[in-house]
């Protein structure tokens, strides 16, 4: 699991920020779709609380946390019929 922390140096969404600082955390793209799960999986903090809300607006000076599982996100379902 990698934890990580940021301080926001202005204002924008929170899953605009994602989709630009996860792919340099974890040195490979992530999907749209990857992170509003991540999202909405309760792994993102801000200022302390919990965001699951990809179109949260950053203000400037806001502190984000991260906990990331790369496991489980990049985890692919086996899809049987």
């Amino acid at each position: 699991m990698v934890q990580k922390n940021w301080t926001a140096t202005h204002a924008e969404r929170i899953d605009t920020f994602l989709r630009r600082e996860l792919p340099i955390v974890l040195n490979c793209p992530v999907s749209n779709s990857k992170i509003r799960r991540f999202l909405m999986a309760g792994s993102v903090y801000i200022n302390g609380r919990q965001c699951r809300i990809p179109a949260f607006e950053l203000k400037k000076g806001s502190s984000i946390q991260v906990s990331i599982d790369e496991q489980k996100l990049f985890l692919k379902r086996n899809l049987t019929t």
